[in-house]
Formats: structure tokens, C-alpha cells, sequence
């Protein structure tokens, strides 16, 4: 345990924000977040903002009131960036808060992670299983290095770092009791199946159509399956998994004169006040559908929007926030659209956490089903049901 006597006001402050976002804490949660000093943990750091990423000058040795201040908010961090790029960041508190609970975590379990970060949510861990039993493995080389470095420094001398493919996960420490990815996977790794302990429960944030539903799943009798349990923002993952890319995200310069904008299907536009909305141009459960039932949905961070893009028969995307729909093809797109809705709309307009998801090994030679309940991935195949 941590000793943070003389920062447990800024603890407390963060526990207080991710309760007062309607976020059930365990005693065991909330005693790992009263204990873990994530200032100590940051060596350098930026700020997301409209333009990008803004380095925040900090002195981790001798922290500024408003340095901890920031830093103690519920807000996620980039931690390295190169060239511009983020390659590196700290998630969102109250998302690490959900991840734990759903991991069902208690003193003695052995976990493994996949993607260290700075070694924040690898403490939050060890606070609950214990000394040596968690392993959290990252592709950059240099940055367990630093986080290694940093844990020391903040008294977690007991946490195993190693550098490496995330996809082969640990195999000599193996099995786990839990492995939890903290990086955006078009697919879960067989490795992580057989290094997992039966009844052990692997939490993955699994791309649909580059959005990342965090799913929980149960490694049952050789089965793996579970459900979707909260939304999620991470990273795509580097190495082996990486090469996989099941779904995207579509920039679409608009206005252009490639694109004509076409009358939105009344019911759908109707579905945007009703349906629950994320970045407030996100209907959660619609695309979470779509991106089930037709390989070609898709989601644009410019305009903010989703749609579904064919080879061969163009690009449609509607934007909820101007309550538009632009249209580069065949008008067919917007049938199949309003189609979808209205199977979606049968189905009682379910939300993501309504289906149960299983993953079965695929076969070498299997290729992706159009208009299927489910996703063709690298390894597995996902079947997914309403239950």
C-alpha cells in the first residue's frame, strides 16, 4: 500500500468526480484510487485539445497546485507523442474505475495487461490482487523503461513489466486469473485464450466499425463469450493484431462537390433525439447494430457522423448534429439504411449490452459474410444474439 498522506485531498477529489459521473465503486475500487498517485506516475504529459495535443510543463518532484488539480480530474492524458503522433496516453479515471469492476477483481487473482500506458491502471491492480501478481506487457520499449522507473520511484516494486507484441501475451506466467486490454483490438489474440484460466474473464475493448464497446468475456468450457458492458476509447493496438482491420474511420471533406446532400428517412431522424448519443453525433445502439449486421458501416470523425461505404456503390454518411445525409453513389445506400433501421426498430431498438457475443475460432480459409449478425475477424468469428 501507498502511503498518500500528503495528497489524499486530490485523491479524494478524483474519487468524488467518477461517483458524481453515476459510477457504482466498490470498497475495493474506491480504496486502490484513494491510494494510487497517479502524479507520481506522470513523468511528462499533454493535453488533448481542439488543435491536437498541448504539452503541460510539470515538475512530478514538485507539483504546482493546478498541475494536481488537472491531474486529478477525470480526464485522459497523452503521454508520448512523436511527430505529432499519439503513441502513448493515460486512460479516463472513471473508464479505469468501470474496467475494474467488471473485472471482478479480489485479493490473490493473477492478472495480465495489455498495454502499460504509465503504469496507472497496473497500480490501480495491484492495490486490490496484490504484490506480484500483476504483469502488464507494452510494445514501446522505451516507455516500460520510464513507467518501470516511475512505479519504483512510487513504491510498486512488485508489478512485472516486460516489452513485447501484446498479442503474444505472457505465456511464462502464465495462466491468468483476468487479462484486460487497455488498447483498441480488431480481434482477441488465441493467446489470450489458452493463457487464460478456465472461468477466467478477458475484458477487451473490441472494434465494431472503429468504435471500441468494451466487451466482457468468459472462457467457459473452451467457449469464450459475454456481452458488451460500456463504451470505450482507446489506442489501436500495435503489432500482430494491429494487421487486422475490421471496420475504419472515414475523414469526408464536406461540403464537396462529390457529395449531395439527400433527405434523411424520417424515422431515423426521429431516432437521433431518442436513441442514446455519444460526442453528441453518436447513436450507440443503432451503429452498434449496423456494425453487426453489415460489414460496410463505418464512422467519420470529419463531419462527426456514420454511414456505410461500398467499393462499388459509393459512400453514405449521415451527420445527426446538422441532421443531414449526404450521399456520394447509388441511392440503394439509403434503402439499405432505412432497412436496417427498421430491423433494428423490430428488435426493440436493443442496446449493445442486450447481446450475448461468442467468439469461435474460424477457420484458415473463412472469409467475410455480408449482411451476417456478427463480425468475420482474423481468428475468430463473432456470433452475436439478442438474449
Amino acid at each position: 500500500m501507498i502511503c498518500m498522506k500528503d495528497y489524499s485531498f486530490w485523491t479524494r477529489k478524483l474519487l468524488n468526480q467518477i461517483k458524481a459521473g453515476g459510477h457504482d465503486i466498490s470498497s475495493e475500487v474506491e480504496r486502490a484510487f484513494l491510494h494510487t498517485p497517479r502524479h507520481l506516475l506522470l513523468g511528462s504529459f499533454y493535453k488533448f485539445v481542439a488543435e491536437g495535443v498541448q504539452r503541460i510543463e510539470y515538475d512530478p518532484k514538485g507539483p504546482k497546485e493546478t498541475d494536481l488539480s488537472l491531474i486529478y480530474s477525470d480526464s485522459s492524458f497523452a503521454t508520448v507523442v512523436k511527430n505529432g503522433n499519439v503513441l502513448s496516453s493515460t486512460s479516463q479515471p472513471s473508464l479505469m474505475a468501470i474496467m475494474l469492476e467488471a473485472l471482478e477483481l479480489r485479493n490473490g487473482l493473477k492478472v495480465l495487461e495489455i498495454g502499460t500506458g504509465i503504469g496507472y491502471n497496473a497500480a490501480l491492480i495491484y492495490e486490490i490482487v496484490g504484490r506480484n501478481q500483476v504483469t502488464s506487457i507494452d510494445v514501446l520499449p522505451e516507455l516500460i523503461e520510464q513507467t518501470g522507473k516511475l512505479l519504483i520511484g512510487a513504491g510498486y516494486t512488485g508489478i512485472k513489466l516486460k516489452a513485447g507484441d501484446g498479442y503474444f501475451g505472457d505465456l511464462e506466467n502464465s495462466p491468468y486469473d483476468r487479462i484486460v486490454a487497455t488498447v483498441g483490438c480488431p480481434d482477441i489474440s488465441p493467446c489470450w485464450v489458452e493463457q487464460l484460466k478456465p472461468s477466467g474473464i478477458l475484458l477487451v475493448p473490441l472494434t465494431h466499425s472503429g468504435w471500441q464497446p468494451l466487451v466482457k468475456l468468459r472462457k467457459e468450457d473452451n467457449v469464450i463469450s459475454g456481452k458488451v458492458v460500456s463504451y470505450s476509447g482507446f489506442l489501436p493496438i500495435a503489432g500482430t493484431l494491429a494487421e487486422d482491420n475490421v471496420g475504419f474511420f472515414k475523414e469526408i471533406q464536406l461540403p464537396s462537390n462529390k457529395y449531395r446532400k439527400v433527405k434523411l428517412p424520417s424515422q431515423i431522424e426521429n431516432a437521433h433525439d431518442a436513441i442514446n448519443m455519444w460526442a453528441t453525433a453518436f447513436p450507440t445502439a443503432f451503429y452498434f447494430f449496423l456494425s453487426i449486421r453489415d460489414h460496410r458501416t463505418f464512422w467519420s470523425l470529419k463531419p462527426r457522423g456514420y454511414g456505410l461505404h461500398d467499393e462499388l456503390r459509393g459512400t453514405l454518411i449521415v451527420e445527426p448534429q446538422s441532421r443531414a445525409m449526404f450521399l456520394c453513389g447509388e441511392e440503394s445506400l439509403v434503402d439499405d439504411l432505412r432497412s436496417y433501421y427498421e430491423e433494428w426498430l423490430a428488435l426493440g431498438k436493443p442496446e449493445p449490452s442486450r447481446y450475448r457475443i461468442e467468439l469461435r475460432p474460424r477457420e484458415a480459409n473463412a472469409r467475410r459474410k455480408r449482411n451476417t449478425l456478427g463480425v468475420i475477424r482474423k481468428y475468430y468469428e463473432e456470433i452475436v444474439s439478442l438474449s
